[in-house]
C-alpha cells in the first residue's frame, strides 16, 4: 500500500530489509563487520569511492553499529534539506530542548555587532599571552594545543564573561569537556543500539562534567537569576552575554541553574570544536575606515574568502548534515529509494567540496576563490557581488555550516570570531610552515579528518 504525505511518499508494503538490500553498498563484500572495520581506517576513501560510482543515487557504507546511507546528486541532497522534520529530522542529541538553545544563539547573535570590541580585546590578550612570539626570532608553535585555548578564551569572553574566560581552571575544563563529548559520542556510536543504555553511562563523562560546570558556573548563573528577578530584563551594567540570552528567553521550567549551565556547555562544545599581502592590505584599509567593528568585518571580503576556502579544502568530516528517518512508515525519496524508520542518511560534504564539476581545480587552495567568484559577476555593487559567496552563506555546494532551515545558527558568531583572529594574525605576525610550502598531513579516522596534533607553525611578530 502507498500512502501520500506532503513532500514525500510513504511505503507500507515491502519489508524494509529487502528494500535496503537493493541500495548499492561500498566496502562490504560478505561479512558486514569486516567492511565496518575497514570503514574505521578508510571511511573517507570509501565515501569518495561511492560518490564516484553512484553519484546521483543513494548508496550505503558499513558503520560498526548500522548501515550509513549517503545521498548524492543535487536533487536528493535538496530533499534532505527540505523534507519536513516529522519525516527526516536532525539526529537526537543527548540534551533536551534544542529549540531553547537555538533561540538563545539567535538572540545572542543579534547583539554581535556590539561585542566586536570585546572579542578584539580578548584576541589581542590571548595571542600575546599564549603565543609568546617576538620580532627577533621565529617561534615554533604547536597549532592545535595553542589554538584551542585561544578560541576557548575568545568564545567564553562572550559566553560567560571576562573573569571566567581567563580563569585557568575553567579554561582547562571547557576544552576538556569538548574533547570528552566528542570521544564519548563516537565510542557510544560504535555500540549496537541495545548495548548503548548499558555501557553508555560508563563511557560518557557527562555527569562528572555537569558537576564541575555547576561548581564553576552555578554561582554566576544564580547571581544573574537574582538580578533578573529583581530588576527585570534591564539594569545598569547588565552583562550582554550568552547567560543573559539564555535566561531572558527561558521558559519558567528552564530558568534554573542546572538547565542554564547544561545549555552553556552545549554552546561551548559547538564553539570550540578554523596569501598574506592582499589580506593585510584589505584589513589595513577597512580598519582605517571603520575601526575594529562589525562593519569592518563585513567588508573583509578577502579574509572571508580565505576562511571559506580553508573550510572547503580541509573540513573535519567527510559526511555531514545527518538526518534520521523518524516517520514510523519510513521515507521514500523521489528516485524511489526507500529508507525505513530509524535509518540515518548523510550528505558527502568532502566529496561535494572536492568535486571538479562544482569547484574547478578542487585540490588547489585558492584563497580568493569565493572573492573572485563574486567579482566575476556583472553586478557593480561589491556587497551584492560577494554576499552570495560569503562565509556564512550556505548552499548545496558549500555545506560547512549545513544548509536550509537547520543551517548552523551560530555560524555568524563563528565567522566573526574566525575573521577577527585571521585579521589579527596577518596584521601582527609573519607566519610560515616548518617545511616551506608543505602542509603537514592530516590524520584520518572513520569520517573524521583532523590536523596533525604535533604539527607546528612558525610565528614572528612583525616590526611595528
Amino acid at each position: 500500500m502507498i500512502h501520500n504525505h506532503p513532500n514525500t511518499t510513504i511505503c507500507l508494503s515491502v519489508p524494509p530489509v529487502l528494500q535496503i538490500d537493493v541500495i548499492p553498498s561500498i566496502g562490504c563484500l560478505g561479512v558486514f563487520y569486516l567492511g565496518a572495520f575497514r570503514f574505521l581506517r578508510h571511511g573517507e576513501a570509501m565515501v569518495q569511492e561511492g560518490y564516484k560510482k553512484y553519484n546521483g543515487v543513494i548508496f550505503r557504507v558499513p558503520f560498526l553499529s548500522r548501515w550509513g546511507f549517503v545521498a548524492t546528486g543535487p536533487a536528493l541532497v535538496k530533499e534532505i534539506f527540505h523534507t519536513s522534520d516529522d519525516i527526516l529530522s536532525l539526529e537526537e542529541t543527548v540534551y533536551d530542548d534544542p529549540h531553547h538553545i537555538q533561540s538563545a544563539v539567535m538572540h545572542f547573535t543579534r547583539t554581535l555587532g556590539r561585542r566586536v570590541p570585546e572579542m578584539r580585546d580578548e584576541i589581542v590578550c590571548a595571542f600575546d599571552e599564549i603565543l609568546g612570539a617576538t620580532e627577533k626570532d621565529w617561534n615554533p608553535v604547536p597549532v592545535l594545543s595553542t589554538i584551542m585555548p585561544i578560541v576557548s578564551r575568545i568564545s567564553n569572553r562572550l559566553f560567560v564573561g571576562l573573569r571566567l574566560c581567563r580563569d585557568p581552571e575553567f579554561l582547562k575544563f571547557s576544552m576538556q569537556h569538548t574533547v570528552d563529548v566528542v570521544v564519548a559520542g563516537r565510542l557510544i556510536g560504535f555500540l549496537p543500539n541495545f548495548l548503548r543504555p548499558i555501557f553508555g553511562p560508563f563511557i560518557s563523562s557527562r555527569k562528572r562534567n555537569m558537576r564541575e560546570a555547576i561548581k564553576m558556573l552555578g554561582p554566576l548563573v544564580a547571581e544573574r537569576m537574582a538580578m533578573l528577578d529583581e530588576h527585570g530584563t534591564d539594569w545598569a551594567d547588565k552583562p550582554n552575554d550568552l547567560i543573559s540570552s539564555l535566561l531572558e528567553i527561558a521558559q519558567s521550567n528552564q530558568r534554573n541553574v542546572y538547565s542554564i549551565v547544561q545549555r552553556i556547555l552545549i554552546v561551548i562544545l559547538a564553539a570550540i570544536h578554523t596569501s598574506s599581502i592582499p589580506l593585510r592590505e584589505e584589513v589595513e584599509s577597512v580598519v582605517e575606515k571603520d575601526g575594529w567593528t562589525k562593519v569592518a568585518l563585513d567588508n573583509m571580503h578577502k579574509i572571508d574568502s580565505f576562511i571559506r576556502e580553508s573550510q572547503r579544502m580541509n573540513g573535519l568530516n567527510c559526511l555531514a548534515s545527518a538526518r534520521m528517518v523518524v516517520h514510523p512508515d519510513g521515507f521514500r525519496f523521489s528516485d524511489g529509494t526507500f529508507l525505513p524508520s530509524g535509518s540515518i542518511v548523510n550528505v558527502p560534504i568532502r566529496a561535494i567540496h572536492h568535486d571538479p564539476e562544482i569547484h574547478p581545480d578542487p585540490e588547489v587552495f585558492d584563497a580568493l576563490r569565493s572573492y573572485n567568484m563574486g567579482a566575476s559577476t556583472s553586478n557593480s555593487n561589491l556587497e551584492s557581488r560577494t554576499s552570495k559567496h560569503r562565509l556564512v552563506t550556505t548552499e548545496p555546494t558549500y555545506l560547512s555550516f549545513g544548509h536550509g532551515k537547520h543551517a548552523c545558527p551560530g555560524r555568524f558568531f563563528a565567522a566573526a570570531e574566525l575573521k577577527l583572529m585571521l585579521a589579527h594574525i596577518v596584521m601582527t605576525y609573519d607566519v610560515k610552515l616548518e617545511i616551506e610550502g608543505v602542509r603537514p598531513p592530516d590524520q584520518v579516522f572513520e569520517i573524521f579528518r583532523v590536523p596533525d596534533p604535533k604539527a607546528k607553525v612558525l610565528f614572528r611578530k612583525r616590526k611595528a
